[in-house]
């Protein structure tokens, strides 16, 4: 709860160079950086080269081999610490490989990676609490380093302000790995976990026809449903040793972490009350996060988030900085939509005006938060 700390939520310094020179946690976010090249290192997502190696290699074959930049996104991850309050997680320091460097046909084909619908999720957690299902989460570590890469002609510097140099002459970096930023990685990601899921896991899984990130396996009357967020794992199931035989059938392949039941996920806080078959999905430390990044903490309620359009009168356009903010507390609204379908008709009002805003239609997103 440190107020420092959670004043970098959403303002996170960009860049190596900016974060480092922070007065109160440049040190934590240089170690932070340092942990993420380390890993990198030890997973084997890349071989050092000189650089004028891969910059004469770039000159002779400028078609065939990619030389990219690469940067550092940092982030204050927070969780919800059940009472509503978002607290600490860690500092992260992620590298980056920046997608705008790749040519398509020569670095990638197709970027289109499924997620679990929002539907499936509600669905699931409303099985969950009908038939008292167990639940339980997991989180594959630095996913996207999990998969090879399928193209070898990648190249990419390290970010700006941070060198590597061995025996006095700069590296540069041999990709044999997803990065983080590739156009493909998380395609490639669900392609290889997809696999996995279906041909060589000890357990049988079965895909949903009706949603590709969900699968299903039984084993005489007990079943296991797993469902999956890009590197984010839930699974529903009639016996706990199936979930264990599960994790550890993962943990043989994968480098994974067990986070127990499932009390918090993509965001959302889920309490349960087993006894009386009751679930309750909530987003409660989100919203407070937004209703301060938006300066509306202590604002008038409203009952509904009802807007009437022929009520509305636009006013004039906002300017560019406005403009961004009421983007952002529409795009907000649209995860929020999650667990408040009430605001759903409200959020499409909204979004229909995200071209171009006006002071009438900002007032009324101020209003619906």
């Amino acid at each position: 709860k440190d107020p420092r700390v959670l004043s970098l939520v959403g303002n996170e310094p960009k860049g190596y160079l900016r974060s480092i020179r922070c007065p109160d946690f440049g040190k934590h976010w240089e170690k932070a950086a340092e942990d993420e090249i380390t890993n990198l290192r030890t997973n084997g997502t890349f071989e050092l080269v000189p650089i004028w190696k891969a910059q004469k290699l770039k000159q002779d074959k400028p078609n065939e081999v990619s030389l990219g930049y690469t940067h550092f996104v940092n982030k204050c991850k927070t969780m919800d610490n059940g009472n509503g309050e978002s607290v600490l997680d860690k500092l992260k320091s992620r590298l980056v490989y920046q997608g705008n460097c790749s040519t398509r046909f020569v670095d990638w084909l197709t970027s289109h990676s499924p997620a679990c619908k929002m539907d499936s999720f509600r669905m699931l957690m409303a099985l969950a609490a009908t038939f008292n299902l167990f639940a339980f989460c997991g989180d594959w570590v630095a996913a996207f380093l999990q998969t090879g890469s399928p193209n070898n002609h990648m190249y990419a510097r390290f970010p700006n302000g941070y060198k590597m140099v061995e025996n006095g002459v700069e590296m540069c970096m041999h990709l044999k790995r997803n990065l983080y930023g590739m156009v493909d990685a998380a395609r490639n990601w669900f392609q290889t976990l997809e696999h996995w899921m279906m041909h060589e896991c000890p357990m049988k899984f079965t895909q949903l026809g009706s949603d590709q990130c969900v699968f299903y396996c039984q084993e005489g009357a007990d079943f296991t449903i797993l469902f999956l967020y890009v590197d984010d794992l839930g699974v529903l199931t009639t016996c706990t040793e199936m979930k264990n035989k599960l994790f550890k059938d993962i943990k043989g392949r994968f480098e994974f972490e067990d986070k127990g039941e499932l009390k918090y996920f993509l965001g959302i806080s889920v309490v349960r009350d087993m006894t009386k078959k009751v679930l309750t999905l909530d987003m409660k430390a989100y919203i407070k996060d937004k209703l301060k990044l938006f300066n509306l903490e202590g604002k008038k309620a409203y009952a509904t988030a009802i807007i009437d359009e022929d009520l509305v009168q636009p006013g004039e356009m906002l300017s560019a900085e406005r403009s961004t903010e009421f983007r952002g507390m529409v795009g907000a609204f649209l995860w929020a939509t999650i667990v408040r379908p009430d605001i759903s008709h409200a959020v499409g009002k909204l979004s229909q005006h995200m071209a171009k805003p006006t002071d009438g239609w900002y007032k009324q997103a101020q209003r619906c938060w």
